[in-house]
């Protein structure tokens, strides 16, 4: 029987972990994973709320940090300890990667999980990720594309990739000066020219907060963050991939064109490298 694990992110936002903790519950097959919880600086509030949902499977890590360090360190030290719990400590097959502030459909896990065992023996294949922005259309609630992009906003895991990922968080990069967790990974899959797979329709959406990236001001993006967002108990799990799905993120998530493609990307890209050292 497939392991899974969710890695829940948590700092100081009990309002926000209980909203998503709720998602969380009501998710279809939640009920099958162990839920891991990195709670930085626990208290009796944070141990109330967890408590009250009465999870199964249950693991809180606690957390804590010199107050001088840098908020991507303790960030990715928290994402680290997560996943390292979920692969390394109880093995297990498939994992989820969610912050505090992060809501996921009824169907998140669904289409997550049919998306890593489809994808699961493509080398090419990274990971899958949960949202859009997108509007919502009910016809257009089974599609999904691939795309040369990163990790964000809910994403997920084949345990194969953990060894990459592991090796990607590492001492040096922790400890430098800016280590955004999601930053590295992103550049790891556009050098190699691998995919995500993302849905047309998200399957999750950000909470307004004052994070570290994005400011709770910028309500255009949480706006149309949402408005993509799956609402409905989706009963309608026939995912089916397409290329030609509109999806407008940010300019550099590019629609993955293939593995001939990709190579002729990857030797053009070290040709030119090679030339440029020339001259």
């Amino acid at each position: 029987m497939l392991k899974k694990g969710i890695s829940i992110t948590s700092f100081n936002r009990p309002d926000l972990l209980n909203k998503c903790l709720e998602k969380i519950k009501r998710a279809k097959l939640s009920e099958e994973y162990s839920i891991i919880i990195i709670q930085q600086n626990y208290n009796e509030r944070f141990e109330k709320l967890i408590n009250k949902f009465e999870f199964s499977n249950l693991k809180i890590i606690k957390t804590s940090y010199p107050h001088r360090w840098n908020s991507y360190k303790k960030m990715t030290l928290n994402g680290y300890k997560g996943f390292e719990y979920c692969f390394d400590k109880i093995h297990c097959d498939i994992g989820f990667y969610l912050e505090d502030d992060i809501m996921v459909s009824s169907d998140f896990f669904l289409f997550c999980e049919k998306m890593l065992e489809k994808y699961k023996n493509d080398k090419n294949f990274f990971a899958v990720n949960g949202f859009s922005k997108e509007p919502f259309n009910i016809k257009k609630i089974q599609l999904y594309s691939k795309f040369v992009f990163g990790i964000g906003k809910g994403w997920a895991i084949n345990k194969d990739r953990w060894k990459i990922i592991k090796k990607i968080w590492s001492p040096k990069f922790i400890n430098s000066t800016n280590p955004e967790y999601d930053y590295p990974i992103e550049n790891y899959i556009k050098k190699n020219y691998f995919y995500v797979v993302m849905p047309a329709c998200s399957r999750t959406y950000e909470l307004p907060s004052n994070g570290v990236s994005v400011k709770k001001n910028d309500k255009e993006y949480f706006k149309s963050f949402k408005n993509s967002f799956v609402k409905i108990d989706n009963k309608n799990l026939n995912f089916r991939y397409s290329y030609f799905v509109n999806y407008n993120w940010r300019k550099d998530c590019k629609k993955y064109k293939g593995k001939l493609i990709g190579f002729f990307i990857l030797n053009f890209k070290l040709i030119k490298k090679k030339l440029f050292n020339k001259i």
